[in-house]
């Protein structure tokens, strides 16, 4: 009877372990999709960005470059953040 008490602790301490992985695992998945999920972002703002650039003149004022490092700065500090979370 001892035997099987002894099993049956270690199966289930087996599943437990698997199931903590499987968690922590998720929450890694999560965290790295929320990293994608914001550098998508910030290329797609990018891309509206220079389509419309370039769909007025080739050459960017420097208005424009100014603001193209301003965005590429902000969207940098929330990736960074959401790195930190």
């Amino acid at each position: 009877m001892q035997k099987k008490d002894s099993e049956i602790g270690t199966l289930e301490k087996s599943i437990m372990d698997n199931r903590t992985n499987e968690v922590n695992t998720a929450k890694e998945v999560n965290n790295n999709l929320n990293i994608l999920r914001g550098q998508v972002a910030f290329m797609k703002m990018m891309h509206g960005k220079v389509d419309a650039w370039l769909s007025i003149d080739i050459s960017p004022s420097q208005e424009q470059v100014d603001k193209l490092k301003e965005s590429v700065t902000t969207a940098l500090n929330k990736i960074k953040k959401g790195d930190q979370q």
